[in-house]
């Protein structure tokens, strides 16, 4: 009876764990998908408008209810510039240099979970504020961070990691494919529009006097 007792508490016990395994592999099958949609509107992006809208859509459903913002490196790379806010959040629109965030000087995650338990980043609104500062790294090279206004707990750290990893790859592209954009529609040296793009915008310009019947 002993034996059969322990026998049916240990197969209670696997049966929770596997029931545990089962549900977090659910979810994370679930999130996978989502910050896939994810992935794939922000590499569609054409504009840092539509990028910012996805950021604004999306992260909220990865991580509900913690307020956040996302910065990114300017082209000087003095200045870390807002690109969304979301769940109420409203960053600072002048932004803040990159040692103003121990993350970046890090390269890796900081937090402070109480007041007074760590160094505070001097970007982060009042020394009693819990908070989590991401970096946002490709290619070992720091490009932005993801601020949050409150704790990622313990079983969001698989979100973070992967969105993280899906925002810094889409702001590396969107970099390059703007670059790339602009070299073929401006002039290097005087940096004026070439024709490339007269030809382009005469024809949106000629398309458009054409619906409205305005004098082009």
């Amino acid at each position: 009876v002993r034996e059969q007792g322990r026998s049916e508490g240990e197969l209670k016990v696997a049966n929770d764990e596997l029931q545990q395994n089962s549900a977090t592999l659910r979810d994370r099958g679930e999130v996978i998908e989502l910050l896939g949609g994810m992935a794939h509107r922000m590499q569609a992006s054409r504009t840092d408008d539509e990028l910012a809208q996805v950021i604004r859509v999306f992260v909220p459903r990865v991580l509900p209810g913690i307020p956040g913002a996302l910065y990114a490196h300017n082209n000087s790379r003095n200045l870390l510039l807002p690109i969304a806010g979301w769940n109420g959040l409203e960053p600072d629109v002048e932004g803040f240099a990159p040692d103003g965030c121990w993350a970046l000087r890090r390269g890796q995650s900081h937090f402070v979970r109480e007041p007074n338990s760590d160094i505070i980043c001097s970007h982060v609104g009042g020394h009693d504020e819990i908070y989590h500062c991401e970096p946002l790294l490709a290619g070992g090279e720091v490009i932005g961070t993801l601020h949050f206004r409150g704790m990622i707990e313990q079983e969001n750290r698989f979100r973070l990691a992967v969105m993280a990893e899906n925002i810094a790859s889409a702001l590396v592209n969107h970099r390059l494919q703007r670059g790339l954009r602009e070299q073929t529609i401006r002039d290097p040296l005087t940096s004026l529009f070439n024709r490339r793009y007269m030809e382009e915008t005469l024809g949106l310009e000629i398309a458009r006097s054409a619906r409205s019947g305005v004098p082009l």
